[in-house]
């Protein structure tokens, strides 16, 4: 939701991407073979009909901090088959020039929040006062597959990056 997006701040010295802007594709193993969604600039609700959404003011993929992505969850929306995914699963972020590969975390599991709780798209989720010192990747996306107030938040650490 937009709102989330003007809580944030970016440690990011790149310039953002126009709101719809391709950033990068997600790929998540667990998924399936063809699993494969772009990543747009934006969480307006005319980015997320196209995709997934990178979270305004949050880290760049694969940057110390905590790169946030939406997507709609409904029974053919992108992230519908979040409540699969487990600790150490992993999911891929391919931009123009690097992959990068995040796990899932256990510490915390996935969980739901009030969508008005807007701490997990914090730098360290939660932890407003402190540093980033590690990329993170957050989803969320709705807690139901039909329109609720609560968000399915996942949260992933980066593993690894390999330039292209």
């Amino acid at each position: 939701r937009e709102e989330w997006a003007s809580t944030t701040s970016s440690s990011s010295e790149q310039e953002p991407a126009a709101s719809g802007e391709p950033v990068a594709l997600l790929r998540i193993p667990a998924f399936g073979p063809d699993y494969e969604q772009p990543i747009l600039a934006g969480t307006d609700a005319e980015t997320l009909t196209r995709g997934l959404g990178w979270y305004a003011g949050t880290a760049a993929p694969g940057e110390v901090g905590n790169f946030a992505v939406a997507g709609r969850r409904g029974v053919t929306g992108p992230l519908a088959p979040i409540g699969r995914l487990a600790s150490g699963d992993e999911i891929v972020v391919e931009t123009g020039d690097a992959v990068h590969t995040y796990a899932v975390s256990d510490d915390p599991a996935p969980f739901t929040v009030a969508e008005t709780d807007t701490w997990v798209l914090q730098p360290v989720p939660g932890r407003p006062e402190i540093q980033p010192t590690e990329a993170l990747l957050t989803l969320t996306t709705g807690q139901e597959l039909v329109r609720s107030p609560e968000r399915l938040v996942v949260f992933a650490t980066l593993v690894s990056s390999q330039p292209k």
